[in-house]
C-alpha cells in the first residue's frame, strides 16, 4: 500500500506537542503563539487565536470548548466553533502542560508551584493546591483523587472535591503518574508509551 500526503499547513514556527484532532476538526498550537483550528480534509485554516507566549503542549477539547494554557501564564477558554475567547485565568506562572477536563472542572498545573481546579464553564476558581515545586506536567484524575507530580520530587494524591491532600509520596523523578503514557498511578509500573491501555498489566487498574 503506497502513501500519499493529503495535505500540510504551516506555521510560523516550530511546534512541540501533538494535534488534538476532534470531530472533523485539528487543533494545534506551538512556538508562534498560536492556537489553530483546521479542517481535517482539507488542512483548511478554520480559525486561528494568538494568545501573548509560546503554547508548549497540546489544545484540550471538551464538547465545544478549546482549552490551552500558555507561557504568558494564562489559560484560555475558546469556542470550539470560532475560537472567540470564553474565560481567562491567570496564574503566577507558566502553563506547560495540557489542561485537564473531567466532570466540569479544569485541572492544570504552573511553574509557580500549583495546580489549579476551574469550573469549566466561567473559569472561576474551585482550590488551589501548593507543592514546593514547578508542576510542568498534566494531572491525572481517577475517581475523586487527582494526582499530579512536581520538581519537589514529590508525587500528590489530591481530594478532588476540596483541593485537599490524599496522600503523598517520595518520587526520584518528575514524571506524571499519566494513564496510557508512563506510569502507573496506583503501583507506579512503567506503561512503556503505550498507546493508552484499558488497564495496567502489573495490577489491573483501570487507566483513563
Amino acid at each position: 500500500m503506497s502513501l500519499s500526503l493529503e495535505w500540510q499547513m504551516e506555521t510560523g514556527a516550530r511546534i512541540r506537542a501533538p494535534p488534538t484532532v476532534d470531530r472533523g476538526m485539528v487543533f494545534v498550537a506551538g512556538d508562534d503563539h498560536h492556537i489553530y483550528a483546521l479542517d481535517t480534509d482539507t488542512g483548511s485554516v478554520e480559525w486561528e487565536f494568538e494568545t501573548n507566549d509560546v503554547v508548549r503542549h497540546s489544545p484540550t477539547v471538551s464538547v465545544d470548548t478549546v482549552y490551552v494554557g500558555s507561557d504568558d501564564e494564562t489559560v484560555y477558554a475558546l469556542a470550539r466553533s470560532d475560537g472567540s475567547v470564553r474565560w481567562t485565568f491567570v496564574a503566577d506562572r507558566r502553563i506547560t502542560c495540557s489542561p485537564v477536563v473531567d466532570d466540569g472542572t479544569v485541572f492544570f498545573g504552573s511553574t509557580d508551584g500549583h495546580m489549579y481546579a476551574l469550573d469549566a464553564s466561567d473559569g472561576s476558581e474551585e482550590w488551589v493546591f501548593e507543592t514546593k515545586g514547578r508542576v510542568r506536567s498534566a494531572p491525572t484524575v481517577a475517581g475523586n483523587t487527582v494526582y499530579v507530580s512536581s520538581g519537589d520530587h514529590r508525587v500528590y494524591a489530591v481530594h478532588r472535591p476540596t483541593g485537599t491532600p490524599a496522600t503523598q509520596g517520595s518520587s526520584t523523578a518528575t514524571r506524571v503518574f499519566s494513564p496510557g503514557k508512563d506510569y502507573c498511578p496506583m503501583c507506579g509500573q512503567e506503561l512503556q508509551q503505550m498507546a493508552s491501555p484499558d488497564f495496567c498489566p502489573g495490577c489491573g487498574y483501570q487507566l483513563g
